[in-house]
């Protein structure tokens, strides 16, 4: 993707059968950009994260934005309606479930919550390129 093209999507889940449907419209967005596989998977695991959190803690329709501004970057947005600050817990690697934002943790670049009225907000930021990247760390075989 060339770095003057912005690029910006935006969805609408209204239950836990649009996960799958967030996790196509993830791939097909960065697959539209030329971004390496590695980096397209470890992406649709987080919007897969994200988005299941959303739906399974929140209220109401959850919406995904993402926003591409560079070719080595995109942000995925995913808000709801419903109360509560996602954060990291700790969690043993044999405990079932509550895991997801330990992966969003290790897999994004950077993430948070914005907290408006009425609901939360969460980012992450995705690589999307291997530039300036050790290829090992997007899963890129050799």
């Amino acid at each position: 993707m060339t770095p003057e093209r912005l690029r910006v999507d935006v969805m609408t889940l209204d239950d836990a059968r649009s996960i799958s449907v967030a996790r196509d419209w993830m791939r097909d967005f960065l697959r539209r950009s030329d971004a390496p596989d590695g980096c397209v998977e470890q992406a649709v695991l987080i919007v897969s994260e994200l988005a299941s959190n959303a739906v399974r803690h929140g209220s109401g329709a959850v919406l995904c934005q993402l926003v591409a501004a560079n070719r080595d970057q995109c942000v995925l947005t995913v808000a709801d309606f419903g109360g509560g600050t996602p954060a990291v817990v700790d969690r043993s690697v044999e405990d079932i479930g509550g895991l997801g934002l330990v992966i969003v943790d290790t897999l994004a670049l950077a993430w948070g919550v914005a907290l408006f009225a009425g609901g939360k907000s969460v980012y992450a930021m995705l690589r999307t390129s291997l530039h300036g990247t050790d290829e090992r760390a997007v899963g890129v075989a050799r």
